[in-house]
């Protein structure tokens, strides 16, 4: 049996069987991890690992009973769609004028470098509720909060989403580093708990020595990403780090 048909296997006896989650966690390779690979994904509005998918469709079940539907709006991004999302940002912000290592400081409030993004591992989702009407800006705090359009989804989440194995990824607490609060952004910990562990075993300076694809580039010293690495890749809601 080949690798690819390995996973498959392991993927329909995860739904049906006692099987652990780790078994086909240890099979994510760094490719996957970097989104330059897509990993076997299923769902039609969004794209996620089947385990993932499944506890997804439950939770958004349960929602609807309390009259609110839950929509990704993101979930699985390769690579290549990362990257065009950075290097129109850093592009924009040089020509306003700001500096290179402004730019990447700039960008790094909200949006990864490509390579690190979790919406590469199939594991993460960017949610709305459908029945509202879409504000012009999506996904902004200010829609989350006491008031704001998705205001009702968040409290649902905050109190049932852990049961489905969801967890919000960028939490507001005061202690955590690196990206802004996110409200909307979940991450599916039985995975993605140990693909970031993989994930930190990556030599992230070799990877990218030259990719030159990828705006502002020469900027990305080993002391940087070292200090992204621990206050970015590891500013996460503390019950998604590695054990």
């Amino acid at each position: 049996m080949n690798r690819r048909d390995f996973i498959k296997t392991s993927i329909a006896l995860a739904g049906s069987s006692s099987l652990p989650f780790i078994t086909y966690s240890q099979l994510i390779d760094s490719q996957e991890l970097l989104g330059l690979r897509k990993p076997l994904l299923v769902g039609s509005k969004h794209m996620l690992r089947k385990q993932a998918h499944l506890d997804f469709m439950r939770m958004k079940k349960e929602a609807r009973k309390a009259g609110i539907i839950i929509q990704a709006v993101s979930s699985y991004r390769s690579f290549n769609r990362q990257k065009s999302i950075w290097n129109k940002k850093y592009n924009q912000l040089i020509n306003q004028g700001l500096s290179k290592e402004a730019s990447i400081h700039r960008i790094l409030e909200y949006s990864t470098l490509p390579g690190t993004s979790r919406h590469h591992w199939g594991t993460e989702i960017d949610i709305v509720d459908a029945t509202k009407p879409f504000p012009k800006e999506i996904l902004i705090q200010k829609n989350y909060e006491t008031h704001g359009v998705y205001h009702s989804l968040k409290c649902w989440m905050d109190e049932h989403s852990q049961k489905y194995n969801w967890m919000l990824t960028y939490t507001n607490e005061t202690k955590r580093t690196g990206f802004s609060y996110e409200p909307w952004h979940f991450s599916y910990q039985p995975l993605s708990q140990a693909y970031l562990s993989e994930f930190l075993k990556i030599d992230l300076v070799d990877f990218y020595l030259n990719r030159k694809d990828i705006s502002g580039f020469e900027m990305l010293s080993a002391d940087l990403l070292n200090q992204y690495v621990k206050t970015h890749v590891l500013g996460v809601n503390e019950l998604l780090l590695p054990d």
